[in-house]
């Protein structure tokens, strides 16, 4: 486990370095299309919305699927959140629910959509960290699996199952790099205007997910 987690150490290093700044710019960038009518700065609520998503599921962060973390967990929960038919007259918002009614409400159309598509347009930066190591990462996601498969045939102590455990870790966080650069699509339809700021906060609470799970991963 240590000697393959090491072959990715630069890797998840360069990661980290790669999202956060990422994770800045974007949220920042909100400020820039505010109409000046919150009482709090646009970036604020955008990043306080995608710390509390990670909060919400850092359980489950390492040790899901990437299936079902991205695809059913958290597009589901967050990425579906309508303006006008979940947020705009409800009562008793949570703090995720309530920051992107302001972020909707702060925002025209016309403004929404440039700030998806900047984010569109910036996130390369990020899924290009796959697409120039993708090699090593697919070899390493299929040295993980089959590693799993051979522990499987074991009766697990609680040594061996810690073990299981940090070995499924890091082959899910290859897994999540690989998810977020490899099928980040959506196709949007004449509706999409109520959801656009909750497929912006879904693309980046996605990236800083998969930076929680390489901060998590280095504490095993």
């Amino acid at each position: 486990m240590h000697d393959t987690y090491c072959d990715f150490q630069d890797l998840f290093s360069e990661y980290s370095s790669i999202s956060n700044q990422f994770f800045n710019d974007i949220v920042d960038l909100a400020d820039t299309y505010d109409k000046g009518t919150s009482n709090m700065a646009l970036r604020h609520r955008m990043s306080e919305a995608s710390y509390k998503i990670i909060e919400e599921i850092k359980d489950d962060i390492l040790f899901q699927h990437p299936q079902y973390l991205f695809n059913n967990l958290l597009n589901w929960k967050y990425r579906k959140l309508d303006y006008k038919l979940d947020l705009k007259n409800k009562k008793n918002l949570t703090l995720i629910e309530n920051n992107l009614k302001v972020l909707h409400e702060n925002m025209n159309s016309k403004q929404k959509n440039m700030y998806l598509n900047e984010l569109i347009n910036r996130a390369p930066k990020v899924y290009k960290l796959y697409s120039d190591n993708s090699e090593k990462i697919n070899e390493g996601i299929l040295k993980l699996e089959k590693a799993m498969i051979e522990y499987k045939n074991y009766d697990f102590d609680r040594t061996l199952t810690e073990f299981y455990l940090e070995f499924k870790g890091l082959l899910n966080l290859l897994l999540y790099i690989k998810e977020i650069s490899t099928t980040y699509t959506c196709e949007f339809d004449e509706d999409f205007d109520n959801l656009t700021l909750s497929e912006v906060l879904y693309k980046i609470a996605s990236i800083m997910i998969v930076n929680e799970g390489v901060l998590k991963l280095s504490k095993y």
